[in-house]
Order: C-alpha cells, then structure tokens, then sequence
C-alpha cells in the first residue's frame, strides 16, 4: 500500500505516472519470474509440471503392466487359491496376502531403482547441468515421500489382482472351469490406456523439440551468426574504440564493427521519450548503440536512414525507432513517421530519422515491443552506457577473424585481459529451460514405449499360450500362417486404434497448453499425431506380430498335445 506513494515522492515528475513498484518472493523468481534484467535465463514452472507429468505416466505405464499380467496370469494361481479356500482361508486374508506380495515387489523395485540411481545420476547431472546427489534425498521429507509412493504403488498395483484371485470360487476351480477370460475387458481398458499415454508423450517430444528450434532458428528479425561480442565496461576502451575499428576492418576476415549497451536479443533498457502527438513523455524500450548497428546485426531498414558519421548532429537531434513504435504512436506508415518530432529527457527536442523492421531485442519469451535506437557516441560516457563492442566476422574463417580481435585487443588494451563470446551461443542460452525439456521427454517418451510394449509383450504372449489348441485345430482345417497372425493380432491393433482415438484431443488441449506460455510459439499440425499413432501402432504390430508368427509356425501335431 505505501509503494505507490513512495514512487510519487521519489521518482522524477516526468516518469513518475508510467511506473509501478511490485514485490514478489525471492523464491517465485526462478520459475515464475517473467521480467527483464533478470541475472540469467529463468526457468519455467509449467516445465516442472511436465516433467511431473511423465514421470507420473511412466509410472503409470509400469502398474498397469503389473495389472494386465498379473490378471491374465491368474489361472496359474487358480488352484492354489482353491486349495487355500478349502482349507478354510478367508477372502480377506487371500487379499492381504496378494496385495502384500505386490508390496514387496515394489519395495525390490525401489531397492534396483536407487542402485540404478547411483550410476545414472552423473549422467542426469550432466543433462540437466544440476548437482544433485543421493544425500540430498537424506532428509525426513524425501523418505518419507518415497515411502508413501512405494506404498501407494504397491497397494494401487496390488489391489485389482488380489480381487480378482480372491473371488475365484473353490467348486469351480477344483472342476477345472475355464477362468481364462477373467477380467479380460478390463485389461483391454488399461492396454488402451497405456498406449494413449505413450502416444500422448510421443505427440509432446515432437512438438517440444519443434518449439525449441522455432525458439532457436527462426528469424530473429537480426543475424547473430558469425558475430563476436567483447565485454568492453571497466576497460580503457573509450579513447581507443575508433583507433580499433578502424584497424580491424583493413582485414577482410572483419566485417563490421559497432558498439552497444546489451546483448542484443536478451536484454534493454528504459528510457522516457515524448513523441509528437503524445501530451507527456513515457518510458519506453531503449538501446544506445554506435554507428553500423544496422550493418553488422543486417537489421533491414524500412524508411529514412540510419545513423550517418558525416551527420554530426544525429548524436543529439536523431533518433531511429522500430516499427512497433510507429504502431503504437500512430503515425500510420514507416514513411509518415520520418521527421515527427521527439524530446528526449538528456536534450532538446529532435526528430525521427530511420524505421527499421521489428527484431526481436529481447527473447521470444516475450512480445514484440517498441525499442528506441538511440545513438551515443560521447567518449567520457562510454563506459557507462557501452558495455559490448560487437564485431561481425567471417563465418568461413572463425579462427583468424578471433585472432585478429585479440591482437588488436592487446595492442591497444594490453593491461586487460581479452574476453569474447559468440552472440548466437549466449542467445541459446535463454532457451536453455527448453533444451532440457526436449531432451529429457525424449528420453522418458522412448522409456514409456519401451515399458508399454514389455507389458503388451508379455500380455501377447500369456494370449498366444491360452490359444495353443485353437491355433493347432485352425492350422490342421487348412487356415495359412499369415491368416493366423493377422487373426491373433487384430484384436490388439483395434486397442491401438481405440488409443489413438482418444490420445488425439488430449494431446492437443495440453500441449496447447503449454505452448500459450510463449509468446512466440509453433501451430499445432497434423503430421506430429499421425507420426505418435503410426509409431505406436507399427512398434505394437511388431511386438504382437513376432509372438503370432512364432505360435502360428509351431507344429499342428505338438500344439494338439498341448494340455
């Protein structure tokens, strides 16, 4: 309540009405954070999400294998739980005994899962640039975390089988009544689920992946391929940046030489400029830059000029905008708005010479705005205000245009030591959040098919043992190979089928999801869902094709032995 008080008593008269003071918790920066300046490239709490996400799905993927075999399986148990009812078990105790088997299966998981952990974690460490390690799980909260989900898992995975071979009655096992078809429609609805999920991830890899290269690769309205920046501020630099220009571009290797105040794609500064036709002046995107900005990021210029050495006055009197600017003034055309008057708050008032076409100044993580170019060329004021001198090179010979940089550097500055980054490396590095989002989902989206198809694997082969006569009696009536794989693995691609059907919209609406987050972003396309559905059919026709041709090779006269 008293912040919007202190900017009236404090802040000058001219800027004071244009800004707003907000707090927010230092822990909120890292993954809520969207503001400029920031000390480096956030990340993003919907990513967290995500990878929640997955892990919850492959999870998932892993108890409903559980499930589906340990129901299909149940006959083999038959007996025994006949046997145990006889002799005077209760229902109840067959389920505590079931479901405390499916316990202890998982708590064997957990054991191989930490034993896993301790070899894969420098590896994830590397992926993810993170320094985890076990002992940051030694604490109350983690243990007891990962207690609750070994016993969540096992009792989830552990409670349908245990119903299900509970409820076989004494009379009808002992008989040899045919249980094979036990709670076969309800492993049909988990195969469906397991698949829709593994599709819902393969659909989420490709459009990420596809998301971060648009990030990376589109056009940023500029070039930062080939330029190499020198962090400049603090050094000596101001009376010997033209000296150094100069020199630089006799080599043929040094294209263009400028000077700037940020990294140019990543971050700006504010400044208060009073256009014509606006009653006061407003704070608005500012970088000071010096002359061949244009020539050495290859910004197009739409109308006016540029910045011109032979103009001495452009220093104090010109100024170029983007064309946002032009927008949002409503001045109509770029050529309309050249020669409308602006007063700046460090002079008199000058006037528009130059509209250039919008780039992306800062990351696509936010909108395009307008930007004043405004040149500063006073030497005592450089340090302050240029902190990079920006030098476009030659992409063929990256190592001698580098060479030539530093030798110039240390002629003329010999008491500093030479520092340089490529602008499209540092650039990349905003992205970084989604980098690790493409990479890690690639990754759990190839572990999720590769369970889903060990379940289906498994489930395949259990429905090929329990039609071992019937494959026998259709090949002895004359039935050829590929009718019996065909007729074995129909029923499992409809299930694909069904997957597809409903892995579609629900793909679409998270990943729509998630792409509203950026203001920049990809449209949704077909191609990326009839990849995921066709992937996942032809890996599930495999799967089941190579059990159906091995049981329809098998020998008429030793598969009518069979029981």
């Amino acid at each position: 309540d008293m912040l919007p008080d202190f900017v009236q008593k404090y802040f000058q008269e001219g800027i004071r009405d244009d800004i707003t003071m907000e707090l927010q918790p230092l822990t909120d920066i890292h993954l809520k954070s969207k503001l400029d300046y920031e000390i480096q490239a956030n990340s993003n709490e919907s990513n967290i999400y995500v990878f929640s996400a997955v892990a919850v799905f492959v999870l998932l993927i892993a108890v409903i294998n559980f499930i589906n075999l340990s129901t299909a399986r149940a006959t083999k148990r038959a007996k025994e739980v006949g046997i145990r009812k006889a002799l005077g078990s209760l229902k109840k105790q067959l389920i505590y005994q079931f479901i405390f088997e499916s316990i202890l299966q998982t708590i064997l998981a957990l054991i191989i899962a930490v034993m896993g952990i301790v070899f894969i974690l420098p590896s994830f460490n590397a992926l993810t640039e993170k320094s985890i390690t076990l002992m940051t799980f030694w604490s109350p909260v983690y243990l007891s975390a990962v207690a609750g989900l070994t016993l969540f898992v096992g009792l989830v995975a552990g409670f349908y089988p245990a119903f299900v071979l509970s409820s076989f009655k004494t009379t009808e096992v002992i008989k040899g009544g045919k249980l094979n078809n036990h709670g076969m429609n309800f492993r049909k609805v988990l195969v469906i689920l397991q698949f829709s999920i593994s599709m819902v991830l393969i659909v989420g890899t490709i459009v990420a992946i596809r998301q971060l290269q648009f990030l990376q690769d589109d056009d940023l309205g500029f070039n930062k391929e080939a330029v190499i920046m020198v962090p400049v501020i603090g050094t000596p630099i101001a009376n010997h940046y033209e000296s150094m220009k100069s020199e630089m571009l006799t080599n043929s290797a040094i294209k263009s030489v400028t000077a700037l105040e940020e990294v140019l794609g990543a971050k700006h500064q504010v400044m208060n400029y009073t256009f014509e036709g606006i009653e006061k002046s407003k704070p608005y995107p500012r970088l000071f830059m010096r002359h061949d900005f244009l020539k050495t990021f290859d910004i197009p210029l739409l109308a006016g000029r540029t910045y011109d050495e032979s103009h001495v006055t452009d220093d104090s009197l010109a100024l170029v905008v983007n064309e946002t600017m032009i927008k949002q003034l409503g001045y109509g055309t770029p050529e309309a708005a050249i020669g409308k008057g602006v007063e700046l708050m460090r002079r008199r008032k000058g006037k528009i010479i130059g509209v250039v076409e919008d780039f992306n100044f800062t990351s696509k993580h936010h909108p395009m705005s307008p930007i004043a170019l405004d040149l500063w060329t006073q030497p005592f004021t450089f340090n302050l205000f240029m902190k990079y001198m920006a030098v476009k090179v030659d992409a063929n010979n990256l190592q001698e245009s580098i060479a030539i940089v530093e030798s110039n550097w240390q002629k003329f500055i010999p008491s500093r030591p030479f520092e340089y980054f490529f602008l499209e490396d540092r650039l990349n590095e905003s992205y970084k959040a989604e980098s690790k989002l493409s990479m890690i989902t690639t990754v759990f989206s190839g572990l999720a098919i590769l369970v889903a198809c060990l379940g289906l694997f498994g489930l395949a082969t259990f429905t090929m043992e329990q039609r071992t006569k019937e494959i026998g009696i259709r090949k002895v009536l004359g039935i050829q190979t590929k009718e019996i794989v065909l007729l074995l693995s129909k029923d499992f691609m409809v299930l694909v089928v069904i997957s597809f059907v409903i892995a579609a919209p629900v793909a679409y609406l998270m990943i729509d999801w998630w792409l509203a987050s950026f203001a920049y972003r990809i449209d949704l396309m077909l191609w990326p869902f009839a990849v995921a559905g066709l992937a996942t059919f032809l890996v599930a026709m495999i799967t089941v094709g190579a059990h159906s041709l091995k049981a329809a090779t098998i020998n008429p006269v030793k598969t009518l032995k069979y029981e």
